[in-house]
């Protein structure tokens, strides 16, 4: 049984590659389909799923980042009693000045922007703001905000790594920093010109460590020879007001709060809070994840669109190349018919040719699906520095490749099938 077995598979392969041409268009018409989906669903979850570890934090630490505008903030007292217990931090944009001279960083002029930020007795360098939400850092060196900061409005600010390079060659705690503060003059021609009006003196406390992403765009743009222009988010007691003109309500303040049991719930309760047209942004892993979910969802409708357009072609164009196979080796089928073989053992022998396609192109498209997914995820690493890429392979994907594969096969097989079973010995030997 296990000899006949062998040598069934074994003449089946024989007649498989006995013509090399169909054979490898016939390859080519299942892999291609095969490789769009699997490599293109490979790409996808490996790219949401490294996005999805980047959030992580927010999901480990209980972390909801609350955006409220003027339209927003007057609620901001209720939106307080939403939780009960939990730390928050809060950041306000104060003020945006940059230093009066650019300084020298390896021969390259390097105009700083310094991004002062009001923030609360809870900032210790570990949760900072970026561009749209807070990130995770670390203090590296120095102390954080304290409360005594706060009732004595002391002149302190925390810095990042860089600046502290860059203005106190990394030793910039106890040091003092000259805030510019800038105002509008009128010459004695009426003609209005910004320059310093005066200085403050800030002391550092402290220095965080920069994000990744920011370390390698700042050290790019110096290998590059470029101008630099570094902008450095820089933090202060939020009781500390130098400007005269400052508004006594902020257009915009965000709220931090880390330890929340139920982010989601939270999340609904603040909703319930502003009315409509009382716009605010709120950031949780929740939000992250079913974002990124709908996406990824979005991403793998259209390449399963794609897919069975191209299975479509693939269908046709292999079971035409099937047909013509057959046509050339119409007289081993006469032969078959005419000492008894009905036209079901037929179309099962072409039915298991079509199977063993299915299989070859199934591994076949896999290898080269996972080559074309590294090959695409290293070029986005190079894109984007510091975020790494690990390969996912989902047992889903390779289920859904195997199918795709048998799907095509048996689809592509139904035709050639009807086109031998209605061909007696007689018509053979006709054609023949």
């Amino acid at each position: 049984m296990k000899i006949g077995l062998w040598f069934r598979c074994k003449l089946l392969i024989k007649n498989l590659i006995k013509n090399k041409l169909t054979f490898v268009l016939t390859l080519m018409g299942v892999c291609l389909a095969e490789i769009i989906l699997t490599s293109g669903y490979i790409i996808a979850d490996s790219y949401y799923y490294s996005q999805f570890d980047r959030y992580r934090y927010f999901k480990e630490n209980g972390i909801m980042d609350i955006k409220l505008n003027e339209n927003s903030l007057k609620y901001k007292e209720d939106i307080k009693k939403v939780f009960k217990g939990e730390c928050y931090i809060s950041f306000r944009n104060y003020y945006n000045t940059s230093l009066a001279y650019p300084v020298t960083v390896n021969n390259i002029n390097t105009n700083i922007v310094l991004n002062l930020y009001q923030t609360n007795q809870n900032f210790n360098g570990q949760i900072i703001t970026s561009q749209e939400h807070v990130v995770m850092s670390e203090l590296l060196s120095g102390r954080g905000i304290t409360t005594d900061d706060i009732d004595w409005k002391s002149k302190v600010i925390i810095i990042d790594s860089v600046i502290n390079k860059i203005l106190f060659q990394e030793d910039g705690i106890g040091k003092n920093i000259r805030i510019p503060i800038y105002g509008s003059h009128t010459d004695e021609n009426n003609n209005t010109e910004i320059s310093v009006s005066r200085y403050e003196i800030f002391k550092v406390i402290g220095v965080y460590k920069n994000t990744q992403q920011d370390s390698i765009n700042f050290n790019k743009q110096i290998k590059e020879g470029q101008t630099l222009y570094y902008n450095a988010r820089c933090y202060i007691p939020e009781s500390v007001d130098f400007l005269e003109d400052s508004k006594s309500e902020p257009e915009q303040m965000e709220y931090v709060y880390f330890g929340v049991p139920d982010t989601a719930e939270k999340h609904d309760e603040i909703k319930s809070i502003c009315q409509s047209g009382a716009e605010f942004d709120c950031y949780t892993y929740e939000t992250f994840h079913n974002q990124m979910i709908q996406e990824l969802s979005g991403i793998k409708k259209t390449l399963n669109c794609i897919t069975l357009l191209i299975m479509g072609i693939a269908v046709i164009l292999i079971a035409q190349t099937m047909i013509f196979s057959i046509k050339e080796n119409i007289s081993d089928y006469g032969i078959k018919k005419a000492i008894g073989a009905s036209s079901g053992k037929i179309g099962m022998e072409l039915v298991s040719e079509m199977l063993l396609y299915a299989l070859a192109a199934f591994i076949v498209s896999i290898l080269l699906s996972i080559v074309a997914a590294l090959i695409t995820l290293k070029y986005i690493s190079l894109q984007n520095p510091g975020i790494g890429y690990s390969l996912i392979l989902k047992r889903q994907t390779i289920l859904l490749s195997f199918v795709l594969a048998i799907e095509t096969c048996l689809i592509a097989s139904i035709l050639p099938i009807l086109y031998l079973d209605n061909k007696s010995v007689v018509d053979i030997m006709k054609f023949e």
